[in-house]
């Protein structure tokens, strides 16, 4: 699976009605089977999406009952019913709430029986109204039904295989999991480290997994770009590239969409590895000023501890940070499309835009979103996500959300 274009078989411009023509036009070519869908003049204006003013559900506390505080929310999703399942990564805990924000069940906690976590690292809906979990530590799927009950589980083995890498690297055989499809399996990626590079940036391809539950097993299906990492020019660490690349990940029932973070664009790809449709939205990359990069060094070198804050700052200082901001942010996916998080200038904006794409690549709309809010979860008239105070209490939220239409 790469991120090149394909070849072109056919050209076809597709207009959607009630825009001036010419700023609206995209051009979809087919290459082999794949759609490839391209914006030459960028997304156009519209259809307006939007959220209401205020949301219908709050879910969280600075000091209140235990099962409104939270340290890590892992996930918000809701169900068909409109209650909500929220996973905490601190407690290890999966708690369940009706659709006025009630509390109605806490399952999980630390521990090795069935239905506990060692390290809660993945909690999404499946097909219907199934909560699938999965624990790193422990290598172990959970399945709970809409009341919380468990259901099943289901021990992950190892990946037993060798990958070739760059000289002076190894991938691990550890996976780590991006998304889990609608009937289970799960899609991860292998993780490269660095003990015998030259210090610098890199961003070296590793092998894209995925668990079958049916087979058990692993298979390679293709190969992805992890972030863009710096190599400490000391202690050969890797570290996330300030404002670098990062490739985004979202999976649905049956396909998953894959952003490069670069002007490569957007590949939906079916559960087998194999590209379904390439979109090209022709993002802008936004400038990045001398003050935000000082200011971005700053706020890291304050957060690491003292005794190891100088050699911290002497290698951010020789990192040579990128001179724009990635193509996009976030994404996530709904039924039949995905959410695109479109790049936002310096500081805290007070909201954050958003442009929407059906699984096949064709532009729906756009709809601005209250800054700082982390969407989680697209429903057909809701959108959930996590919003963050100023002393760091998280809190779960719930948006009614009005499409627009063309």
């Amino acid at each position: 699976m790469g991120r090149g274009a394909l070849p072109g078989l056919g050209l076809l411009l597709v207009a959607c009605a009630g825009y001036e023509q010419g700023a609206q036009e995209s051009v979809v070519r087919d290459s082999a089977g794949v759609s490839v869908v391209e914006y030459p003049q960028g997304i156009p204006t519209g259809p307006s999406w939007s959220l209401a003013a205020e949301p219908t559900v709050v879910i969280g506390e600075a000091d209140g009952p235990e099962e409104t505080l939270f340290s890590r929310v892992v996930a918000a999703v809701s169900g068909p019913d409109g209650a909500l399942v929220i996973a905490d990564g601190q407690s290890r805990e999966i708690r369940w709430f009706d659709e006025n924000g009630e509390h109605l069940r806490t399952v999980g906690g630390s521990g090795d029986g069935p239905g506990e976590f060692r390290h809660l690292s993945w909690v999404g809906r499946l097909n219907g109204d199934t909560i699938g979990a999965w624990d790193r530590s422990a290598r172990r799927l959970s399945f709970f039904s809409s009341a919380g009950d468990l259901v099943a589980s289901q021990e992950v083995g190892p990946i037993e295989a060798t990958f070739d890498s760059p000289p002076g690297t190894f991938i691990t055989m550890t996976p780590q999991v991006r998304g889990i499809f609608g009937d289970g399996s799960m899609l991860a990626e292998l993780i490269i480290v660095y003990p015998n590079v030259a210090p610098g940036v890199r961003r070296d391809s590793v092998p894209l997994m995925l668990f079958d539950r049916g087979t058990e097993e692993w298979d390679r299906i293709g190969t992805i770009l992890p972030a863009e990492l710096f190599i400490d020019s000391e202690s050969a660490v890797a570290l996330p590239l300030p404002f670098g690349l990062r490739t985004q990940l979202a999976v649905a029932d049956e396909w998953a969409v894959i952003g490069w973070g670069d002007e490569a664009g957007l590949t939906v790809i079916d559960r087998g590895g194999s590209a379904r449709a390439v979109i090209r939205p022709n993002l802008e990359r936004i400038r990045l000023g001398q003050d935000e990069i000082d200011a971005d060094r700053r706020a890291r070198i304050e957060v690491i501890a003292e005794p190891d804050r100088d050699a911290y700052r002497r290698a951010l200082q020789a990192v040579a940070y990128p001179n724009v901001r990635p193509a996009h942010g976030r994404i996530v996916a709904g039924r039949n499309e995905f959410w695109v998080e479109a790049p936002s200038g310096s500081g805290a904006p007070e909201s954050s835009s958003w442009l929407v794409f059906s699984d096949s690549g064709q532009y729906l709309g756009s709809l601005e979103a209250p800054g700082g809010l982390q969407i989680t979860d697209v429903g057909d008239d809701h959108v959930v996500g996590v919003l963050t105070d100023e002393l760091g209490v998280p809190r779960v939220v719930r948006f009614e959300l009005r499409r627009g239409v063309f």
